[in-house]
């Protein structure tokens, strides 16, 4: 549902848990923001983050913690910091 009093268009947004195999916290270095985020998991590696307005960046070689915690470096270059499940 959109929002009128934002300039965001929030209808084709999607709920977070819809994608990815576990919702963590990830804050992006270079933006300074943190956001609730679905993440593609393969045992403990995030393969991929999924954006609530659509898309997804990919991630290679990031291997969490057990807690689902760590850095790591998405295909652009951009640093995130996964902080655990929400």
């Amino acid at each position: 549902m959109d929002d009128p009093s934002t300039t965001n268009d929030e209808s084709n947004d999607q709920p977070v848990g819809h994608f990815g195999s576990v919702t963590l916290i990830a804050s992006q270095a270079e933006s300074g923001h943190t956001y609730t985020l679905d993440v593609e998991l393969e045992g403990l590696e995030a393969k991929r983050i999924y954006f609530p307005k659509g898309g997804w960046v990919d991630l290679e070689g990031c291997e969490l913690e057990d807690d689902y915690t760590g850095d790591c470096e998405d295909e652009n270059g951009r640093r995130w910091t996964f902080e655990g499940p929400r």
